[in-house]
């Protein structure tokens, strides 16, 4: 493996189509080397990505918990009806759910 010493490159001249950068002695190319090393320096103190919760999905979360640990929820009869909406078996009673949304309706009237 062959090392190139990059204080001797500059970029090409105005007018070179070549796209090739070109040797030099002169003190230009040290320039091109220090913003190259400034711009790592900034790469690096970059800020990582980052997540985090808003209020209210806080909120949320700390409320599911509570949820979960109240006595009233049957979770066998739960996890039954996650399991028949999943698999497809489980059967809505419109009639029974039409009922129920006109009776929740009145109640605000």
């Amino acid at each position: 493996m062959s090392t190139v010493d990059m204080n001797n490159v500059s970029k090409p001249q105005t007018g070179d189509t070549s796209g090739r950068l070109s040797r030099t002695d002169s003190a230009s190319a040290t320039g091109g080397v220090a913003e190259a090393k400034a711009a790592a320096t900034v790469a690096r103190a970059a800020p990582t990505d980052a997540v985090s919760l808003s209020q209210s999905a806080a909120e949320i979360a700390a409320f599911e918990g509570q949820l979960k640990s109240l006595s009233g929820v049957d979770q066998a009869r739960v996890e039954s009806i996650r399991q028949s909406i999943s698999d497809g078996s489980y059967a809505v009673d419109t009639d029974k759910l039409i009922d129920g949304l006109l009776s929740a309706e009145q109640s605000l009237l």
